[in-house]
C-alpha cells in the first residue's frame, strides 16, 4: 500500500494487510449474523439503493423513513437522519454538520449539548 503514495516516506510507521468483507445481504456473510448493526447497516444500503433507483431526487430521504419505520438503525436515525441525508447527497462538510447537531440539540431541549457543540465550533476556529 505505501507504494501508492505519491511523496516517498522514508520511513513506515505502520504497514499492514486488511481482509475485506461483502457485507451487502446478498452476499449472506456471516459477519451479519455476527452483528445486528452491520446486518442493519446492509439493509439500510439495500434500502436507499432500491429507494434512490425509483425516486433520485427524494430516494434518500424516503429511504431514511422506511428504514426507521422498519426498525433499521432506527435508534441512530431518529438522532442522525438530516446529517445520514446530508452525508448521502455529499454535502456534507463539518459547518454543516454543526449546525445540524445544534438543530438538533434546540429541538430537543438540550441546550447543554448545544452550548458544548456551539463551544466545540468555536475551539476548532
Amino acid at each position: 500500500m505505501s507504494d501508492a503514495f505519491f511523496a516517498p516516506v522514508n520511513k513506515i510507521p505502520l504497514e499492514l494487510t486488511v481482509k475485506v468483507f461483502n457485507i451487502n445481504k446478498d452476499k449472506k456473510s456471516p459477519l451479519l449474523k455476527k452483528s445486528t448493526v452491520l446486518s442493519e447497516y446492509s439493509a439500510f444500503v439495500k434500502t436507499v439503493r432500491h429507494f434512490v433507483e425509483k425516486d433520485p431526487q427524494n430516494g434518500y430521504t424516503e429511504a431514511i423513513k422506511a428504514c426507521m419505520k422498519n426498525n433499521i438503525l432506527k435508534e441512530y436515525l431518529m438522532c442522525k437522519s438530516k446529517e445520514v441525508n446530508n452525508m448521502l447527497e455529499a454535502e456534507y462538510d463539518h459547518e454543516t454538520d454543526i449546525a445540524i447537531q445544534c438543530e438538533e440539540s434546540f429541538e430537543q431541549g438540550d441546550f447543554s449539548r448545544m452550548m458544548k457543540t456551539i463551544e466545540n465550533m468555536r475551539r476548532k476556529n
